[in-house]
């Protein structure tokens, strides 16, 4: 099975591959639904796994609402300044059929360099999602807030 990485920015990527995504992000039922086709649309960068035309892994490094970010900080009881983390990895979803392949592993292993520069921070209510993005640098910081979420923090340095 021959599977194509894409990472671009949404405005560069087809209307048919971001409606799977938004898609496989609404099935997965972590994220509000009315918020999922903005968080996609407004990425400052998207990756993608893609075999036969389907989408089979996604994330994006999203542009945050600044009062959402915020309040995401200020919930979790995080010292951090909130403005230095500018940008959320997020919306990191395997399609079903591919669950358990390592393919969220290797979809990362693609997206990461390109954005590490970065500082970025993550939610994640799964401890699997805790434990892959730790091998990219990600920490908790703070406290677990709101049924289970944990704020991960990487401050733009690749774990070496």
């Amino acid at each position: 099975m021959e599977i194509l990485y894409l990472g671009d920015q949404p405005k560069n990527i087809s209307e048919d591959y971001l409606d799977q995504l938004i898609s496989l992000v609404t099935t997965g039922g972590q994220v509000e639904p009315h918020l999922i086709d903005r968080g996609v649309r407004n990425a400052f960068c998207i990756g993608l796994l893609i075999t036969k035309g389907r989408v089979i892994a996604g994330c994006c490094l999203k542009n945050p609402i600044i009062n959402y970010r915020n309040r995401v900080f200020k919930t979790a009881e995080v010292k951090e300044n909130p403005d230095n983390y500018q940008y959320e990895l997020g919306y990191i979803v395997t399609h079903p059929h591919y669950e358990g392949k390592g393919y969220c592993s290797s979809l990362l292993s693609q997206f990461f360099p390109t954005v590490s520069h970065h500082h970025i921070y993550a939610t994640t209510r799964k401890p699997a999602m805790s434990h892959i993005l730790s091998k990219f640098g990600f920490y908790k910081n703070g406290k677990t807030y709101k049924d289970g979420l944990e704020l991960l923090l990487y401050d733009g340095k690749v774990k070496g």
